[in-house]
């Protein structure tokens, strides 16, 4: 699929290490060590339990395309806004009950005066419940203002704030739960969102300028490669089209989990 944002894609691609591709073998194997695989399978169940089966079967799949932001992609605060309408219209969250800000960093500084950034990792969004008297309680969240020219990677954000919304701010969880922020990003993927945060969890790119690579997120790739195929076969969806929109890690995991469910006719 064709993919909508309009942005200067040439410059931008996507690491895909050696070690981390393996091609199929006669035995489908997992990308994902038992303890992986175990808290991924539980946090699912624990999520069904918190939001119920109709939430998984019938969350979007969401994609950076017209059927979902109609407003052509432009490097501005106002589209970003409009974008996190359109993201807390789609995870059933209020637009009412959330102050947006959006927050500059210096990594953005130093790549706007032209010297080559490297490595970076940092906090691209933050959340703040705010306890309200009466009712769901509202909450501050902030974006870093250089994702407004990352339109993919600034939707994961915001998809992940609002997860907070969700299970924290609607008492669904403790703060202080063990492995917290990684469920907050299964939820992501619980609630349809699972392309932006997994093709944004590693990101390579590299122009005339320097380069420059970022995590963002708590799963890695192989755990979102295992993730969408639980949510995938959870929709009964055992052999999805829409798995071609991923990176080409994230989706080699995914076909490699796939086929370790047909091998072991994992029920549905």
């Amino acid at each position: 699929m064709r993919r909508y944002f309009e942005w200067k894609r040439r410059n931008i691609a996507f690491c895909c290490y050696g070690s981390e591709i393996k091609m199929f073998r006669s035995r489908a194997r997992l990308p994902v060590s038992p303890e992986q695989q175990e808290w991924i399978e539980e946090s699912f169940k624990l999520l069904i339990r918190l939001f119920g089966e109709d939430w998984v079967k019938n969350a979007p799949l969401v994609l950076p395309n017209k059927q979902f932001f109609n407003r052509e992609w432009v490097n501005t605060e106002d589209w970003a806004r409009y974008a996190f309408g359109t993201v807390c219209e789609l995870m059933q969250v209020q637009r009412g009950r959330i102050d947006l800000h959006f927050q500059r960093d210096g990594w953005e500084e130093l790549r706007q005066a032209g010297l080559p950034v490297g490595w970076t990792r940092g906090a691209a969004g933050l959340y703040r419940q705010i306890p309200e008297a009466e009712g769901p309680s509202s909450a501050e969240i902030t974006i870093k203002h250089s994702l407004i020219n990352e339109p993919e990677s600034m939707v994961a954000t915001m998809s992940h704030e609002l997860a907070h919304v969700l299970l924290l701010g609607d008492g669904k969880i403790d703060r202080d739960m063990e492995r917290m922020e990684p469920l907050t990003d299964l939820m992501t993927v619980f609630s349809g969102f699972g392309i932006f945060t997994a093709n944004s969890a590693h990101v390579h790119r590299s122009n005339s300028r320097g380069w420059h690579v970022s995590n963002k997120g708590y799963l890695n790739q192989r755990e979102y490669g295992y993730a969408m195929a639980v949510w995938a076969w959870q929709r009964g969806e055992q052999a999805p089209s829409w798995k071609n929109e991923l990176t080409k890690n994230v989706r080699t995991f995914m076909s490699e989990t796939l086929a370790h469910f047909k091998s072991t006719k994992r029920p549905s």
